[in-house]
């Protein structure tokens, strides 16, 4: 396990999003913080209380799977830099997980 380089979550937030907006760039419309998993029952009991979940809600219609090799390079770049969990999740502009992100995220 990396040793965490900061424990600050405002700075693991702060890279985390960068790092989301350079990526997507105009095509992201929203970014979010959720205070858990959208998927508790994939992670069983794997989750954990400092992992941190994000989803970016895109402009354009979304495919998870297409952008698994950016989000996947990035959970890994951002626990190596910062020592936190950080998963992104994907979500289509009027699909069921940004009504989630909407309704039970913060907006960052």
């Amino acid at each position: 396990m990396a040793e965490p380089l900061t424990t600050q979550r405002s700075d693991v937030l702060a890279g985390a999003a960068r790092k989301i907006r350079e990526h997507f760039g105009d095509n992201l419309a929203e970014l979010y913080l959720l205070p858990q998993s959208p998927y508790p029952e994939d992670e069983g009991d794997a989750s954990n209380a400092d992992d941190l979940h994000l989803v970016a809600i895109l402009a354009a219609s979304a495919d998870a799977m297409s952008e698994f090799d950016f989000t996947s390079k990035l959970t890994t770049t951002l626990y190596d830099e910062f020592g936190f969990l950080v998963t992104t999740h994907v979500a289509k502009p009027g699909g069921e997980l940004a009504l989630l992100a909407r309704s039970e995220g913060v907006r960052l």
